[in-house]
């Protein structure tokens, strides 16, 4: 499993963290989610080690931002940080052993984003 399916599973998921659900399907869900965090956490730190390399700098060393404070980044490297990006959301990840069938899910109203999010665990 790649790593950026499992986020983005659990962003999925995290909708209906306060939603009520038979014990089951909470269960699989507080699981999949804990899994999913500590996948989430290595993925922000990889990228920001990405910004730390690529962001373009300022000449005092502070990083060069937007209006809307995402931080710039170089043009001469665009395409390699792009390339390593893309190297991150690929990752193979161990996909943790947890399913849902349909009717588990029928507890929940779910959008078609967030089931084709967690479509790979159905």
């Amino acid at each position: 499993m790649k790593i950026l399916q499992i986020i983005n599973a659990k962003r999925a998921l995290s909708n209906y963290l306060d939603a009520k659900m038979p014990p089951v399907v909470a269960y699989k869900i507080m699981k999949l989610v804990r899994v999913a965090e500590s996948e989430e956490a290595f993925y922000q730190k990889e990228l920001q080690k990405l910004i730390e390399q690529y962001g373009k700098r300022n000449d005092d060393g502070s990083f060069v931002t937007t209006e809307d404070g995402n931080i710039l980044l170089s043009k001469d490297t665009l395409t390699e940080c792009r390339q390593k990006v893309e190297e991150l959301e690929e990752l193979d990840v161990d996909a943790p052993n947890i399913h849902f069938t349909l009717d588990e899910l029928s507890c929940v109203s779910m959008t078609v984003r967030d089931m084709s999010a967690i479509s790979v665990f159905i």
